[in-house]
């Protein structure tokens, strides 16, 4: 019997490469060439705790956390201060983290790259590094890796030095999660951590109240396995909450972080 021929249809160079997924995000976010070729706006911090927790890092401090309501302000705060190290070239790098609680896997599970599993998560610290960096700053950051997406399973094992660090959601992280973020700080290095102990996704108690708890405790009792410059490198952590009172987000928004909260 004979055969019949099997047409295939023939492989189409594609003579143009595709977009890498940086530059499809940001084809994404941006809106004709306005934003694209938009300078970078200076930060103004809009209510008292924001003022306080900008005043903290002006004086020094090494590792800030900011947690309370949602709304407030507090992941515009970190990436307006990365961003400044960054253009000021106080820094050599910016290492956006995040745990993975929130979708119930390894991020090493879900498909693509790093930045496109990562991506998603950090849509809107990227938008916040953008208005601060300048886009096309932002942009040549990405693509040379000045600023990288990591997810916090991949930072065990590593030091940093002379870099920014912004880990946003960090009331998803158990206490052993952040005693290991926390203890790869090396010299020139800055912390700026959020988070909203109100929407912790994990089945017990959140890492971050532990370990804000631990901190307050060594400073209050001082232990005597603890020196003197001990204490004093505890005291280069600050800490501010937010209240749904300090909400920047729409009045609508505000109300409902209050309802939400004082329920």
């Amino acid at each position: 019997m004979k055969r019949t021929p099997v047409t295939r249809k023939k492989k189409i160079a594609d003579d143009v490469p595709k977009p890498c997924p940086k530059e499809k995000f940001f084809a994404d976010i941006a809106e004709g060439e306005s934003l694209r070729n938009s300078p970078a706006v200076k930060y103004v911090p809009a209510t008292q705790n924001l003022k306080k927790a900008l005043a903290m890092l002006r004086d020094g401090v090494r590792i800030l956390i900011m947690q309370g309501s949602a709304g407030t302000g507090k992941s515009m705060l970190a990436a307006s201060w990365a961003a400044t190290l960054m253009k000021e070239k106080k820094i050599e790098k910016i290492y956006l983290v995040r745990a993975n609680v929130a979708t119930g896997k390894s991020a090493g599970m879900l498909p693509g790259t790093e930045f496109e599993k990562l991506e998603p998560f950090f849509a809107q610290t990227l938008e916040h590094l953008a208005k601060f960096m300048g886009h096309g700053y932002l942009t040549y950051c990405l693509e040379k890796e000045l600023i990288e997406l990591k997810s916090a399973e991949y930072m065990r094992g590593r030091s940093f030095e002379n870099v920014a660090i912004i880990a946003e959601e960090c009331q998803n992280f158990t206490a052993d999660d952040l005693e290991m973020l926390l203890t790869r700080l090396g010299k020139g290095t800055t912390y700026l951590m959020t988070g909203d102990a109100k929407q912790n996704d994990l089945r017990g108690q959140s890492g971050l109240q532990t370990t804000l708890a631990l901190i307050e405790k060594t400073l209050q009792e001082q232990p005597e396995y603890m020196s003197d410059e001990d204490l004093d490198n505890l005291a280069l952590i600050g800490s501010v909450t937010f209240m749904p009172e300090d909400c920047v987000r729409d009045g609508v928004t505000k109300s409902l972080v209050k309802m939400y909260y004082y329920q």
